[in-house]
């Protein structure tokens, strides 16, 4: 289970260090996303990184047992379809965003939060529950 310990840590401390911004700084962000969405190639890249880092989270620790721990495994498949998305169809991911975030400014500050409360989740369960 040291890998699992390793794996949760990881994934706790990269998403807090993601989702922190979003939540104190969120009109900038909402700028440069759309900016950063705007290049198909940028986007398609960002999916190859989420399917090989899917990959690699599928690969160290692939469980499916009613318990914590499957919840690492599911967030390596949901990045891994995320991914795939990301990569086959750059062009609708940014009409998606841009359409959803004109709508919904507040989104980014919710999404943020909630990015922030699971790296803190993991966090927790890599450090204290093993």
């Amino acid at each position: 289970m040291l890998t699992l310990k390793s794996v949760s840590i990881g994934i706790g401390l990269l998403l807090v260090i993601i989702y922190l911004p979003f939540v104190f700084n969120y009109k900038a962000w909402k700028k440069e996303g759309l900016e950063f969405l705007g290049d198909k190639k940028i986007v398609r890249l960002c999916g190859l990184l989420m399917m090989l880092m899917a990959f690699l989270m599928l690969r160290v620790h692939s469980t499916f047992e009613w318990a914590w721990p499957v919840a690492v495994s599911i967030m390596g498949w949901m990045l891994l379809l995320k991914g795939l998305i990301w990569f086959w169809f750059p062009g609708w991911v940014k009409k998606f965003a841009s359409t959803f975030m004109a709508k919904h400014e507040w989104a980014l500050v919710i999404g943020g939060l909630i990015g922030l409360g699971i790296g803190v989740l993991y966090e927790y369960l890599g450090f204290y529950m093993f």
